[in-house]
């Protein structure tokens, strides 16, 4: 989250007065058509860090099913 806030604080940082647009309500808008690879920088980092866990996940299950397996298998040969 962090570092999130960090790439958020440095896009605003970079803003300058030639990247806001005037609305008909005098209002001001933020043109900003390097938003979107933000915004697609922040998605790829969430999916490798989602891919990340449930690979470690899938691996601790594994271990776990494995040594039940094994736990199992001596058991019937002792018992």
């Amino acid at each position: 989250m962090d570092s999130y806030d960090a790439m958020a604080r440095e896009w605003l940082d970079g803003l300058t007065d030639s990247d806001f647009r005037e609305t008909p309500d005098g209002g001001r808008l933020v043109y900003a058509p390097d938003l979107a690879a933000l915004l697609r920088s922040v998605a790829e980092q969430e999916r490798e860090a989602c891919a990340k866990v449930a690979a470690e996940m899938a691996a601790t299950l594994a271990h776990k099913s494995i040594a039940a397996a094994i736990r199992a298998r001596a058991e019937g040969a002792t018992g």
